[in-house]
């Protein structure tokens, strides 16, 4: 017997479902507790990677504490998460939507017309505005431009350092504000990526590029919902083997001030297939990616 893999503590709000490419649907990963039923032929590759020893298609689910594993890392110092490093890659390709809606507030400009310190710069004081942190947005305009120009043709410097320094008069390590930007970096999605790799050892995959985005909701100053998409595709050299599939990892933060993490989700909602996979190929891999699909998940053929 399975259960919803979605866990959520006490006194956490209904999961809002959040707005994904081509409105791709998914629901919580399903642990599955034994041997899955109807097994499916494999060709040479995926026979011998059905006898690995995790993630087959007859080993049990191969399942982490999200929630618990998450939430550790979260409640790290600010100082001890990889934040400063980060947030410059993912800035540019972070999004922030309003209310219950979901209305866009703040969304990445066309690539190439806003330099790295821009979309930090949008990102920083977009969330300190709307999370209504008066004294950390304060800061930020006073403090920004004394560590960062918006000069294209400025010269380079250290954005990690720049930041860490910027972080130093800025009072945001223990803020509302803070503690959304402990979820925007990659420790904060070390659970889910993990969770993915334990379970689809059969059909190894790597990441694509430039295709990590994060979408932050503020549903209020008091909810707020963090959304890293992903996609990865097929190291698998076999033309009749390839696929992308696009998972999504989200974080609930809530409380005044947003203290505690309630809850925390992983899903599969979108697979491609090249017309060149043979059925019983596409039918292998989705058999191994089921426990985090749900019967309504965004498949395409091109």
């Amino acid at each position: 017997m399975g259960c919803c893999w979605s866990r959520k503590r006490k006194g956490g709000s209904t999961h809002e479902r959040s707005p994904l490419l081509r409105q791709a649907e998914s629901v919580s990963v399903v642990i599955s507790t034994g041997d899955r039923a109807g097994d499916t032929p494999y060709n040479a590759w995926a026979d011998k990677a059905n006898k690995d020893s995790v993630g087959s298609l007859k080993k049990s689910f191969q399942a982490i504490d999200l929630l618990e594993n998450t939430s550790s890392k979260w409640r790290k110092n600010f100082d001890d998460l990889p934040i400063c490093g980060d947030l410059p890659r993912l800035a540019r390709s972070t999004t922030i939507l309003l209310g219950e809606k979901g209305s866009t507030h703040s969304s990445p400009p066309p690539e190439g017309t806003h330099t790295v310190e821009m979309h930090v710069h949008r990102v920083l004081h977009t969330l300190s505005r709307e999370l209504g942190e008066t004294s950390v947005f304060d800061s930020l305009q006073q403090h920004f431009t004394t560590y960062f120009t918006m000069d294209n043709n400025a010269q380079q410097y250290d954005m990690r350092a720049q930041l860490t320094r910027l972080f130093r008069v800025v009072p945001i390590q223990s803020s509302a504000t803070g503690r959304v930007l402990k979820c925007i970096n990659q420790s904060c999605i070390a659970g889910p990526v993990l969770t993915l790799k334990m379970n689809l050892t059969a059909i190894p995959f790597k990441d694509c590029n430039n295709s990590w985005k994060v979408l932050v909701r503020v549903i209020s100053q008091e909810s707020v919902l963090v959304t890293h998409t992903k996609r990865e595709r097929s190291m698998n050299m076999d033309p009749l083997w390839q696929f992308e599939f696009e998972w999504r990892a989200s974080m609930r933060l809530e409380g005044q001030g947003l203290l505690n993490m309630t809850e925390v989700t992983l899903h599969i909602g979108r697979v491609i297939f090249p017309s060149s996979t043979p059925k019983e190929n596409k039918e292998v891999v989705l058999d191994h990616m089921r426990p985090f699909l749900s019967p309504k998940y965004n498949r395409e053929d091109f």
